[in-house]
């Protein structure tokens, strides 16, 4: 059964794009078969750039197909690229034949924390799956408008590298508290092509 893992923090965007990117490339490397997941399209579109600059062969699946990534069906790229706005139940037993296990990496949380237990709860639900987990980076706009300061410092207190990502279920916790606070000032709920966008539309501080 799959595990919802602590979030993965980067200090910038670009350092997450990197790192996922050679996660995918380790993780499908040891035979895994990887589910990268974005809330908005101007992300995915982002990855499928740099995965084609890198020559990583990936496949664009709905999320109802994602058991057939990890099935002994599937004959495709070990790397699929969804949108969670294509989420729905896995049609997929536990019971099938699987050829590889599969671990999501969602590339950002969504500004509404709703929008991410959905997906996380659909997720965990894969027989195959292995872990979810979630990425953001200090810069992205749900952390700016959050307010970084103390995270930054929690971050050189447990003496964080800027190249790379720290997990720690203390910042989980603080980043699920910001959406809760965030969804108290939104009235609707627009979906948008980047988070950025969602911000302009949606949030009245």
């Amino acid at each position: 059964m799959a595990v919802l893992q602590d979030d993965k923090i980067w200090w910038t965007h670009l350092r997450k794009l990197a790192g996922i990117c050679d996660e995918l490339v380790e993780l499908s490397s040891n035979g895994a078969y990887v589910l990268l997941v974005s809330h908005f399209e101007s992300l995915q579109a982002r990855f499928e750039s740099e995965l084609t600059a890198r020559a990583i062969p990936f496949q664009r699946i709905a999320l109802s197909e994602v058991q057939l990534p990890c099935s002994g069906k599937h004959g495709g790229p070990a790397v699929s690229l969804s949108l969670a706005s294509s989420l729905s139940q896995p049609t997929s037993s536990a019971s099938e034949s699987v050829s590889a296990p599969l671990h999501v990496i969602i590339a950002e949380h969504h500004p509404m924390r709703s929008h991410d237990e959905r997906l996380s709860e659909t997720l965990l639900k894969i027989g195959c799956a292995q872990s979810v987990t979630f990425h953001v980076s200090l810069d992205e706009p749900l952390m700016i408008h959050f307010g970084v300061d103390s995270i930054r410092q929690l971050l050189r207190q447990l003496g964080a590298d800027e190249e790379t990502c720290l997990s720690n279920p203390l910042i989980t916790k603080a980043i699920r508290r910001a959406q809760d606070k965030i969804g108290s000032h939104v009235q609707r709920d627009l979906p948008l092509q980047s988070s950025s966008d969602w911000f302009r539309y949606n949030f009245r501080a």
